[in-house]
């Protein structure tokens, strides 16, 4: 099994995969590049966990996971995903089983 710090940072890489399929593609809706809030939020709580090699796990991996389970729930929701969406969707969910670890 990975380290806490090794894990959190693979997890926030494929977060910023997500994140940034959906900000860099110019047509997508705003109100879905919105969802990339969560996936931010999560982000910036694996960060504090790498940046503290782990000794800051707790509280951030609970608001990490938090985020990540927000993040994929939101991006499941549409009906007719835009194709960025599908890749967040898939870099998310990947991250999650790291972020639960």
């Amino acid at each position: 099994m990975s380290d806490p710090t090794t894990l959190a940072r693979s997890a926030r890489e494929s977060l910023a995969k997500g994140l940034n399929a959906l900000q860099s593609d110019p047509n997508v809706p705003p109100q879905l590049v919105e969802l990339g809030a969560p996936i931010a939020q999560a982000m910036g709580a694996l960060h504090q966990i790498e940046r503290s090699q782990g000794a800051q796990l707790t509280p951030h991996a609970e608001v990490a996971l938090n985020n990540v389970r927000t993040a994929l729930s939101q991006l499941q929701a549409p009906p007719n995903p835009h194709p960025a969406v599908i890749a967040a969707m898939e870099a998310v969910a990947a991250s999650l089983g790291m972020v639960h670890a």
